[in-house]
């Protein structure tokens, strides 16, 4: 999905650039200093970030890019609902889950030779990638 397709929803941009930049425990200030020092200076300051966490604003591309970068995650990370990406790391705790029981209730060897620990793990890398 775009930064600039019409389907993108500042809130929920918004809510994501203000749980990575939380987690990342930076202030709006910091955030909006590293976006410019790695883009030569775009103009963001602290007050435009915190335009974009109220959701007023719909980010164009290279913004939702430099953010990312600057947050240390993907464009996605940013752009997608949290209902995805909860769904998403559901499915890898289960992936993660069947291998765990799969090596500790079962004959590694036997398990291994048919691959269900590496595909479980496979699997749960996999979904975590999907971002």
């Amino acid at each position: 999905m775009a930064a600039s397709d019409k389907t993108v929803d500042p809130a929920v941009f918004g809510q994501n650039l203000r749980r990575l930049r939380a987690a990342a425990a930076l202030s709006q200030a910091d955030l909006a200093q590293r976006v410019n020092a790695a883009t030569g200076g775009w103009g963001n300051s602290g007050t435009q970030i915190a335009r974009f966490e109220r959701g007023l604003h719909r980010p164009q591309p290279r913004t939702v890019a430099a953010l990312a970068t600057a947050l240390g995650c993907t464009p996605t990370d940013l752009l997608e609902p949290a209902a995805a990406r909860d769904e998403r790391e559901a499915c890898a705790r289960i992936a993660d889950q069947y291998a765990e029981e799969s090596a500790a209730n079962h004959d590694y060897d036997q398990d291994f030779r048919e691959g269900r620990i590496i595909a479980a793990r496979d699997i749960a890398t996999r979904i975590r990638a999907a971002r």
